[in-house]
């Protein structure tokens, strides 16, 4: 998964802790004999994003846990029903990993208490966005929309100001998890592209 992903390279920067040394060349030990077969193209490799993130949200910490998901696969299979979401998350946010709860980067000093693999927000957006649509039945339909939602993002709270701001039950329009995906669903569909001065919707919002 490192290898593929683009992280492994042949030579660790010399302010490495020897926990990183010792990861980095049990991976490479492990890495090198499949390299051939699973290493990108360049014009394929992934475009990663390593701006604006949380420490804890790097994009190698995220695939250090899906390491630890994968070498427990049949788990996590079996978790990922409608009726198990709290199940799910229960097991979700119970994962560790002897670096990865500890580092945010391979080449990183380690953190001074341990940090969770995935946090509840991230795991309740795995559920909203990928396991409950999968299913395609009331029951997952109902638990979709009894979700409380998790902590609003930058995009969230500016849509949901523009459209919703004015109003005193505004604050009841963050409470659900659907809420905050209608938000953003409108953000994509209308704030990415145009400004508030000419949105159509905002203008019918007024009138209301």
């Amino acid at each position: 998964l490192f290898g593929t992903a683009g992280f492994l390279l042949p030579v660790l920067p010399a302010s490495c802790t020897p926990e990183a040394v010792d990861l980095h060349k049990k991976l490479w030990a492990q890495w090198w004999p499949l390299r051939e077969q699973f290493e990108l193209a360049p014009d394929r490799s992934f475009p990663w994003t390593f701006s604006g993130n949380r420490p804890a949200n790097h994009p190698q910490r995220r695939v250090g846990a899906l390491s630890v998901i994968a070498a427990d696969f049949d788990t996590f299979k079996r978790l990922c029903v409608a009726r198990h979401t709290e199940k799910l998350t229960e097991y979700l946010s119970s994962l560790t990993h002897p670096y990865w709860s500890t580092h945010v980067t391979l080449p990183s000093s380690p953190s001074p208490r341990p940090m969770a693999l995935m946090g509840r927000d991230r795991i309740l957006d795995f559920i909203i966005n990928h396991l409950l649509p999968m299913k395609d039945d009331e029951h997952a339909w109902k638990h979709y929309l009894s979700l409380r939602a998790g902590q609003a993002g930058t995009k969230v709270l500016s849509v949901h100001q523009s459209l919703l701001g004015g109003r005193p039950d505004a604050h009841a329009f963050l409470a659900k998890a659907w809420h905050h995906q209608a938000l953003l669903q409108i953000h994509e569909d209308l704030c990415s592209l145009h400004s508030c001065a000419i949105c159509s919707l905002l203008r019918q919002m007024e009138k209301k």
